[in-house]
């Protein structure tokens, strides 16, 4: 508690000691305007990539409750009703929006958003933007360096809340922070990589204490991030579930408790402290994560440490995630409930080590077994001329091949599911499905050869 009240006295000073953007700053109308967008009238996404299966457009409008109605359109479309806040969860403030965009609904170059609002007594207005959209590869290695960076959006996409660029780096607007302010980076087909992220807290929101929703202030990173869902929470617009998503590396600021780290790898967040660490408020600290995805299992590591100071030779914390994981995905850096400064980015690829390459050999077992099996026996009915058993034969002939199809198919399959509008559970069934064919098929191989081997001349026993 004494950590948490720390932080909080901290809120006056950290807010003024920041150029605040006024909302009105970004507007693409007149000052009058109710609807604001607070990235500009002209915002860009997909360059440098794309991190997320969504576009995010952020904005607010005043007085909503005098307001029957909030509507947006895409491109000349009908128009589909706008959720404004608070709805306890990403959008905090009242009149508070975040058109969720998917991506494949959005064409490549230049795209248009209209938001009209319907007031209960009449004259209503709208604003219209343009966006450019370019699906592009993000790059791996890569670096933000905010110093160098004029328009947030091309460097990181912003997925919840408002942020602004300082001198020091990215911080969330101090008089706004609140539910998940979060920015995505990376792209979703990445596998292995490690973070280094500067990141300076400075204030707490200590109502999230008294919210059975936010339970806590915290901030952190989430590994083999693709977007929001409807799992295991549903929304509507914008969604807030999280699965599938690799691992929640997060510090936490639990109450009456000191702070610490630790990773989740299952679907609830845990919000205990496994590592526990204290931090000053305006004190910059670095924190470094990995992701190893082997054949069976992810690997995620976490470390912090302040800045000046060594790094530690050891990860601080270690967590073993299962098939369930996605095996891909980009990153979401998240400040819930915490007035957090992140500093210049470093995202380099992860070569996998010996031990988990020789796992990786040790995966294609199955495959091998499978040619040691199926090839002997055609060489052998070939060589002894037994042409009736063209039943074998035939299945062998299918069950190789298929077998070389399962594991030459497997790296591609998150991609594919990624692409189904599949549930978390149906996406895991259907991987253990995808393991029974690569077990069912080296079986099948086996038996038909031993069945050959033991009953000898009995020709007609498996023709």
């Amino acid at each position: 508690m004494l950590l948490a009240v720390h932080f909080s006295l901290c809120v006056a000073a950290a807010t003024e000691s920041v150029p605040h953007q006024p909302e009105s700053s970004s507007l693409p109308g007149p000052l009058e305007s109710q609807i604001h967008f607070w990235y500009g009238d002209s915002q860009l996404f997909g360059s440098p990539g794309l991190a997320q299966r969504w576009v995010n457009i952020l904005g607010h409008v005043d007085k909503p409750g005098q307001l029957a109605s909030v509507f947006y359109s895409l491109n000349g479309a009908p128009g589909r009703p706008l959720g404004t806040g608070p709805d306890s969860r990403r959008l905090p403030a009242p009149g508070d929006f975040n058109i969720e965009l998917d991506a494949r609904d959005v064409r490549d170059g230049r795209n248009t958003i209209r938001v009209w609002t319907s007031p209960a007594e009449g004259g209503g207005e709208e604003q219209e933007i343009d966006f450019e959209f370019r699906q592009r590869p993000w790059p791996l290695p890569t670096t933000v360096d905010w110093s160098a960076t004029e328009n947030i959006q091309d460097a990181v996409q912003i997925v919840d809340g408002m942020w602004l660029l300082t001198e020091k780096g990215l911080r969330t607007a101090p008089d706004r922070i609140g539910y998940d302010r979060s920015l995505a980076l990376g792209d979703r087909d990445w596998s292995g990589y490690e973070i280094l992220v500067p990141v300076t807290p400075h204030a707490l929101d200590t109502s999230a204490y008294g919210s059975p929703v936010s339970l806590s202030p915290g901030f952190g990173l989430v590994l083999h991030w693709n977007g929001h869902t409807s799992t295991p929470v549903r929304c509507g617009e914008p969604h807030c579930g999280w699965l599938p998503a690799g691992a929640f590396h997060w510090y936490n600021f639990p109450r009456d408790k000191p702070g610490g780290l630790n990773i989740s790898t299952g679907p609830i967040l845990d919000l205990s402290v496994a590592f526990p660490y204290a931090l000053t408020p305006g004190t910059t600290y670095l924190v470094r994560s990995r992701v190893e995805p082997l054949p069976l299992q992810t690997l995620y590591y976490l470390k912090i440490w302040k800045k000046g100071e060594n790094e530690p030779q050891n990860w601080s914390l270690q967590r073993t995630s299962d098939r369930k994981d996605p095996g891909h995905g980009g990153i979401l850096l998240v400040a819930h409930h915490v007035d957090l400064t992140i500093g210049n980015i470093e995202i380099r690829p992860v070569a996998i080590p010996w031990p988990g390459r020789l796992r990786q050999y040790l995966a294609l077992a199955p495959l091998l077994l499978t040619l040691a099996a199926g090839l002997p026996f055609l060489l052998l009915v070939r060589i002894r001329g037994e042409t009736g058993r063209h039943k074998a034969v035939f299945t062998i002939c299918c069950a190789v091949p298929a077998a070389i199809i399962c594991f030459a198919l497997e790296p591609y399959l998150p991609q594919v599911l990624r692409h189904l509008p599949l549930s978390a559970g149906m996406a895991a069934l259907l991987y253990w499905g995808f393991d029974f064919l690569k077990v069912l098929f080296p079986a099948l191989v086996w038996i038909i050869l031993l069945l050959y081997l033991m009953r000898g001349d009995k020709r007609e026993a498996i023709a």
